[in-house]
């Protein structure tokens, strides 16, 4: 995607192949200033799906929290608008059966 940061869009399309099965779509990954918050979604203007994904600068070189945060963001676009539910924990449990915050935590 045009204004994607190929880093953040290299992790994603790695989390996205090894833990969603390449489902997620192709969305805008960017740094920019996030306020008090590490990451952000941003949801389209029908409010229905994720468009766009933003992180904090001062994450730079630290992968693993990126990663980590990266993941959260992820289950809200596999799962749009679920909020920190069931399903949500659910879905955390699922990728820590798979491994994948092996080594993150």
């Amino acid at each position: 995607m045009a204004g994607s940061h190929p880093g953040l869009k290299r992790i994603y399309n790695r989390l996205n192949r090894l833990y969603f099965d390449g489902e997620l779509p192709d969305i805008e990954i960017v740094w920019e200033p996030t306020g008090d918050s590490i990451a952000l979604s941003h949801y389209c203007s029908e409010g229905i799906e994720i468009a766009r994904l933003t992180f904090d600068p001062a994450l730079k070189g630290y992968n693993k929290i990126i990663k980590t945060y990266m993941m959260h963001e992820m289950i809200h676009i596999k799962y749009p608008k679920i909020g920190h539910g069931e399903r949500f924990k659910a879905e955390l449990d699922r990728l820590w059966d798979k491994g994948a915050y092996y080594k993150l935590l």
